[in-house]
């Protein structure tokens, strides 16, 4: 759809569909870290939705034609995210969706971590400002993924106490 789109305007499922496209094509050229704010900025104007408001179910992974449409929750803004700066020659290897412990909400959140080369940012569904992921304490990651990997994270606290008995952790 996003390739017929690209061809012929007129092919846009949705004005949804024609705006992101056109977004994508204003940042073919910006540097790595322009495209990861405005992406960030970008989808984060789609509407906020839960899986049982769109879906009728409890857990729906959106795909990037639903989200266009409908909307989401913060796993499908962090695909959209991850979906556009693939588009925009950011590779997977630098990516990771991250579904973590939100402990100030206490409920479970998605977002996307980016390493840009410099510095590895988080993109939040929940703010427009990318943070630095060393500064970003109130999400504690339970796992992450992208489409060659999966990651599965051990807190600090066990991490020490397996560290202190001599056993070693896998990242």
């Amino acid at each position: 759809q996003a390739a017929l789109c690209d061809r012929d305007i007129q092919k846009c499922k949705s004005q949804q569909m024609t705006l992101w496209r056109a977004k994508i094509q204003e940042l073919e050229l910006e540097t790595a870290n322009a495209k990861v704010r405005q992406v960030n900025s970008f989808i984060n104007k789609w509407r906020m939705t839960t899986d049982e408001e769109t879906y009728k179910r409890s857990d729906h992974w959106a795909e990037p034609l639903e989200f266009i449409v409908n909307g989401g929750d913060s796993e499908d803004f962090a695909i959209m995210k991850y979906i556009s700066l693939k588009e925009l020659g950011i590779p997977a290897s630098s990516m990771r969706i991250v579904v973590t412990n939100d402990v100030l909400r206490g409920k479970t959140h998605t977002i996307l971590s980016v390493d840009t080369g410099s510095e590895r940012y988080v993109l939040d569904s929940q703010n427009n400002t990318i943070l630095r992921e060393d500064l970003v304490r109130y999400y504690v990651p339970f796992y992450s993924l992208n489409e060659t990997k999966r990651w599965a994270h051990v807190p600090k606290q066990a991490a020490d106490l397996k560290k202190a008995a001599g056993v070693e952790k896998n990242d």
